[in-house]
């Protein structure tokens, strides 16, 4: 019988971060990478979006993902605390899955 691999850092919660953007009715395409990803959608100008803060956020967040040594758990923790100021900045554009002019 095969085992499974676990794939690390498929928890990451940059993750939310792709999902909150995907509402905003940006799909990353097979095969595209997060980075391009985040370029792309910044290129398209989402109205009100810090994009500057997600180079931080990306850099840990491939780290955790791909790097064998991952992150220490101080690094670890960054990653979800600045998630999480992400979004919550973000929080005025949205109400109820509506995005707001």
């Amino acid at each position: 019988m095969l085992s499974k691999r676990k794939w690390e850092g498929l928890d990451s919660e940059f993750y939310l971060i792709e999902e909150w953007v995907r509402r905003l009715g940006f799909e990353r395409g097979q095969g595209e990478t997060v980075r391009d990803f985040v370029n792309r959608t910044g290129s398209n100008g989402i109205k009100g979006v810090e994009l500057e803060p997600l180079k931080e956020i990306l850099a840990l967040h491939y780290r955790y993902r791909f790097d064998p040594q991952g992150l220490s758990s101080v690094e670890r923790r960054a990653l979800s605390v600045n998630v999480q100021n992400w979004l919550t900045a973000q929080a005025p554009q949205r109400v109820r899955g509506t995005v707001l002019d």
